[in-house]
C-alpha cells in the first residue's frame, strides 16, 4: 500500500517533505529529481512498465497480478498486454516516449518487443524474463544485455538459450529457480530487477 499512499500523495500535492517517499530501510528517495508538482493525466511522470505475455492458458490479469504480488518498486507502473500490442504498438510506443520510463520488464512473448523498447529507453533499461520459445538468439531481443535476462536454466521455451555463446548459453544470464512454473520466473526475477 506505500506505492498507493505515495502515488496519491504526489497526486494531491502534498510534499511536506521526502521522507514520505523513502525506500524502505535504504534512507534514499525513490524519486530522485522528479518535479513534486501533482501529476497531469501521467503526462511527463516517472514509470515502470510490465508486458504481459500471450493468454493462452493463463491470462494477462494474472499475469499482472504476480508481477504486482513480487514488485518491491516505489514508483507506478504502466501494464500492457503483449496480446494488445502486438495488434497495435502505438500506444505503447507513444507511452515510452512520453513518458520518463526507467525499467521495462518483458515476460514471456512479451519479450519480442525488447529491442522496440530499447531504441527509445536504452537497452540496459529493458529486462526479458523466459521469453517465450527461445530456442536461439532473437533478432527481436539482440539489443538488451545477457545480463538483462532471466531465463529457465535448461528449458528452451523459457528462454534458456535466448542468448548463446559458441552454442550454450551465455553464462551471464540469471536463472530462475529450475522446476517452477513458468509464472514463478515473475516472483523469483522481479524484486531482483526492482531493488
Amino acid at each position: 500500500m506505500i506505492r498507493l499512499k505515495s502515488l496519491l500523495e504526489q497526486i494531491n500535492g502534498i510534499f511536506p517533505s521526502d521522507d514520505i517517499i523513502d525506500k524502505y530501510g535504504s534512507g534514499e528517495s525513490g524519486y530522485e529529481g522528479i518535479d513534486k508538482t501533482p501529476f497531469k493525466d501521467y503526462k511527463d511522470s516517472i514509470f515502470n512498465v510490465f508486458v504481459s505475455g500471450i493468454e493462452t492458458g493463463v491470462p494477462g490479469a494474472t499475469q499482472y497480478t504476480r508481477f504486482e504480488n513480487a514488485y518491491t518498486g516505489h514508483l507506478p507502473v504502466k501494464w500492457f498486454r503483449y496480446p494488445e500490442v502486438k495488434s497495435n504498438s502505438n500506444e505503447f510506443i507513444d507511452f515510452l516516449r512520453d513518458n520518463v520510463v526507467r525499467k521495462i520488464i518483458l515476460f514471456s512473448a512479451g519479450c519480442y518487443l525488447a529491442n522496440e523498447a530499447a531504441a527509445i529507453v536504452g537497452p540496459e533499461n529493458v529486462y526479458c524474463i523466459e521469453p517465450y520459445s527461445a530456442s536461439g538468439p532473437d533478432d527481436r531481443w539482440s539489443q538488451i544485455p545477457s545480463k538483462n535476462f532471466y531465463v529457465h536454466p535448461t528449458d528452451a521455451k523459457r528462454g534458456a538459450m535466448a542468448k548463446v555463446v559458441d552454442g550454450k548459453s551465455d553464462p551471464v544470464m540469471n536463472y530462475t529457480l529450475k522446476g517452477r512454473s513458468h509464472l514463478d520466473a515473475l516472483t523469483y526475477a522481479v524484486p531482483k530487477i526492482i531493488m
